[in-house]
């Protein structure tokens, strides 16, 4: 077997001898050859292709990998690989060199897949990657195959300045995200003024394919005039890919005071509650601040509240506030006006609903004096109501009474405390019971009752239902009944 690494041109020779079964040797045979001074030409082969799929030949980052594989050669001498990003035919990147390869037989030899790195400060533009095979003895003899690859390095630039406002003495945050590859971030604050200044941000972590930059920044130039400005962000990668951003911002020596309201107590009202807000007012600066807060229904104002609030050293928090009390059913709004006294000011609304609160009366007769009504209405017209409807009654009966209240919400602590009724212009009254507070029981009777009304003339009496809720609201439902006792109920039973 010839050695690979012979020259090409030069004569060498073999000696060949051979030994038999009794181990004697023969005499040797010498062979004189001269290699070829031209050696054949090579043949190469090979595949390329992103390391990471998420990437492609015609778009990958600088910094990022190419992987060379299924290199193949033949040639009969020692030959090596090495490969480099060209322009054209200018070198732009490392050469990096290949001399071990994985397989070999006879002349033709299987290389290991290569990874090569693209260098993170290769510009962005088209390229030939160019793998050759190289003769050991002449490194003019070699064959090359190339690939174009385009190194595109994306920016992604986004920069935020906190609340779009920076004000004077006060700590504010800037941040910005990038993709992975950029290495520099800066701001240039109060662009093409004679403020402007630049700052550089921070890489505070990667995650992904993501870098998130930050900056806090408190400027401390009191003689900056409150305006509008400009702040540029730029990006920038190895490479000297660029982005930049140019984001509005304001500046002020005074922050305004932010309010909101929070809630209502209690938050859900019925008519005759106490009702308070819960109103949230903040001031970094730390003013005194003056809240108007009025209260509205149907449009016309009801009440009006003026607090002087003093930090006294420390930002505001919850504000209690009584708006009415012992409040009507109806639309309502809450109207707050804050005011730092330095120019800023702030405004909360915020509309809510209070509701009825109510009782509905029902009189009715017992099971036997319904049935026995029935009976005679039967007798006289064949039908269940007539003469005499459910609404008419015997004087002497006895009356089952019932009242349903309000069913109340489980956000408000209003309860129907008691419930009763009586019959106006007389001493007879009854209290009803419930054991859930929304529907409520009784019966109404006493023996003076008989004979008592409507033997002349049929008259009528009236039932006033009354509830009493807990927030001091009280309701009344009156129900009217029919007393006809024209003639006796106990000739009726002849007619059955």
């Amino acid at each position: 077997k010839i050695p690979d690494n012979l020259k090409p041109g030069a004569t060498y020779t073999v000696e060949y001898i051979v030994k038999d079964l009794e181990n004697t040797w023969s005499l040797p045979c010498i062979k004189e050859f001269t290699l070829p001074t031209v050696p054949p030409p090579q043949i190469l082969d090979t595949k390329l292709k992103t390391q990471l799929n998420k990437f492609n030949l015609n778009s990958i980052p600088a910094s990022e990998n190419l992987l060379a594989y299924d290199i193949k050669t033949r040639f009969p001498y020692s030959h090596h690989i090495e490969m480099a990003m060209y322009n054209q035919n200018t070198i732009k990147t490392p050469n990096k060199i290949i001399t071990s390869y994985s397989i070999k037989n006879g002349q033709d030899y299987n290389w290991k897949d290569v990874i090569y790195k693209i260098p993170s400060t290769l510009p962005d533009g088209y390229y030939l990657f160019k793998l050759f095979a190289v003769d050991n003895n002449n490194s003019n003899n070699k064959r090359n195959k190339d690939f174009s690859v385009r190194v595109k390095t994306p920016v992604d630039l986004k920069g935020t300045i906190q609340k779009d406002k920076i004000t004077y003495d006060r700590e504010t945050l800037i941040e910005a995200s990038t993709s992975k590859y950029v290495n520099t971030v800066t701001i240039t604050l109060y662009k093409d003024t004679r403020y402007e200044r630049t700052r550089n941000l921070s890489c505070i972590k990667t995650e992904d394919d993501k870098k998130f930059w930050s900056l806090t920044y408190k400027e401390e130039r009191n003689y900056i005039k409150d305006d509008f400005y400009t702040a540029r962000f730029t990006a920038r990668t190895p490479n000297n890919n660029q982005e930049i951003q140019d984001n509005n911002y304001e500046f002020t020596h005074n922050t305004p005071p932010t309010v909101s309201i929070q809630s209502t107590e209690p938050s859900y009202i019925y008519e005759g509650d106490n009702v308070l807000a819960n109103i949230i007012v903040k001031d970094i600066d730390l003013d005194t601040l003056t809240l108007d807060i009025d209260l509205y229904k149907d449009n016309n104002k009801l009440s009006s509240n003026r607090i002087i609030a003093n930090p006294k050293g420390m930002t505001y928090d919850l504000i209690k506030q009584n708006l009415t009390n012992n409040i009507t059913s109806g639309d309502y709004e809450i109207k707050i006006h804050v005011d730092d006294g330095n120019g800023g000011v702030a405004n909360a609304t915020k509309l809510f609903k209070v509701y009825e609160l109510d009782i509905d009366g029902y009189v009715n007769h017992t099971p036997k004096w319904d049935e026995n009504r029935i009976k005679y209405n039967r007798t006289i017209s064949k039908t269940d109501d007539n003469p005499r409807d459910s609404n008419t009654y015997w004087s002497g009966e006895r009356f089952i009474i019932s009242a349903d209240t309000t069913k109340i919400n489980p956000d408000s602590n209003v309860v129907a405390n008691h419930v009763k009724t009586e019959i106006l212009d007389t001493s007879y009254d009854a209290n009803l019971v419930s054991t859930n507070k929304t529907n409520w029981h009784g019966e109404l009777w006493d023996n003076s009752m008989i004979n008592k009304w409507g033997n002349d003339t049929a008259i009528y009496i009236t039932f006033r239902f009354t509830v009493n809720y807990s927030n001091g609201t009280v309701k009344t439902d009156d129900v009217k009944v029919k007393i006809d006792n024209i003639d006796p109920y106990f000739r009726y039973h002849r007619k059955w």
